[in-house]
């Protein structure tokens, strides 16, 4: 048997076996860090509420995106337009999808700006230090 317990899935402090990411092992003893499991929670839990009057335009482009490319605008957009420190508070500025650049994936993108080398009208632009804005042209009919 290991030193660590019986395999049950209950810590001694009450909390499972699925905390096991936030643990470590210091002076002997299994420690969770709950700081990282509320902050992944909280992220868990982060819902884009598009309240801007383009609300349609943007489904339509982060849809578009998600089709083309497979990344998901909304995983990188936060907020309900209320505090400046939430992307979807820049969406307001017009038909451009605001979103979290910084915090990107490398993969993701780069996936992004493949879209924007193809004839799909998909522009891409850099905002200030965090923020990025993708737009889309209407083809006219």
């Amino acid at each position: 048997m290991s030193k660590r317990g019986s395999g049950s899935s209950t810590r001694n402090n009450g909390g499972t076996a699925n905390e096991h990411e936030f643990e470590s092992f210091v002076n002997g003893k299994w420690v969770t860090d709950y700081s990282k499991i509320a902050a992944a929670e909280t992220k868990k839990a982060a819902v884009v509420v598009d309240s801007s009057r383009y609300k349609k335009t943007h489904n339509d482009v982060v849809s578009f995106v998600k089709e083309q490319v497979g990344v998901d605008l909304n995983k990188y957009r936060s907020g309900d337009g209320s505090s400046p420190s939430h992307t979807t508070y820049w969406d307001k500025s017009g038909p451009k999808v605001a979103f979290d650049l910084k915090g990107m994936s490398s993969s993701d993108r780069t996936k992004l700006m493949q879209l924007t080398q193809k004839p799909f009208g998909v522009t891409v632009e850099q905002g200030g230090a965090w923020i990025g804005f993708v737009s889309r042209k209407k083809k006219k009919k």
